[in-house]
């Protein structure tokens, strides 16, 4: 559930990327058309938590978990993309400035926010904040500037979904507790939580 890149390099002194051609468009795409169903939306979370899993497992954070991020295949699953400011967990990647925060406001942990130390529980915040919005059909803060939205994802309590959603609550509060040790703790255990509620 991850992008698959072939090759990295340089040619004529531009930098290149070369990944594999993913064709059924964004999640971003698909939340402008709308009319997602549950079971649909909650497939896309679990390919997502499962591409997260893998990555975590590896020792990266992706720290830009939003709609943009999430490409379909034209078979209907689901992958991850633009590892662009991913982390490694053990900080000997240093690419970006201490205590900067970085990600999109909407779907920021609220470590990210505060400049904090992150690990694979802040990209498990933001997959909440994704399904959020899904079900939702807008994202968990709103405000008329970014700096306002980061603060709200610290300050404000975390959302609560529309009453025929409500069941899927448990969901939103295992990803989107506050403080990273009240979230679940892996994708693996996210992808456990939607099977349990689901049966």
């Amino acid at each position: 559930n991850l992008v698959t890149i072939y090759d990295i390099g340089t040619h004529n002194g531009v930098y290149y990327l070369a990944a594999e051609y993913i064709g059924g468009g964004t999640l971003k795409d698909r939340l402008a058309e709308g009319g997602l169903s549950v079971a649909e939306i909650l497939d896309i979370v679990t390919d997502v938590a499962h591409g997260l899993d893998f990555a975590h497992q590896k020792g990266f954070v992706h720290r830009d978990v939003k709609p943009a991020n999430v490409l379909f295949r034209l078979d209907g699953r689901v992958v991850l993309a633009d590892f662009g400011i991913a982390k490694a967990m053990d900080g000997s990647n240093s690419s970006t400035v201490a205590g900067a925060s970085v990600g999109t406001p909407d779907y920021m942990s609220p470590e990210q926010a505060r400049g904090e130390p992150v690990d694979g529980r802040s990209d498990l915040y933001s997959l909440g904040t994704m399904l959020f919005e899904m079900l939702a059909g807008h994202p968990p803060y709103q405000a008329g500037d970014p700096f306002t939205v980061a603060l709200m994802h610290v300050t404000h309590p975390v959302p609560e979904l529309p009453e025929e959603h409500q069941w899927l609550q448990p969901l939103i509060a295992g990803l989107m507790a506050k403080q990273a040790a009240e979230r679940f703790n892996t994708g693996a255990a996210t992808v456990d939580a939607i099977q349990k509620l689901v049966a």
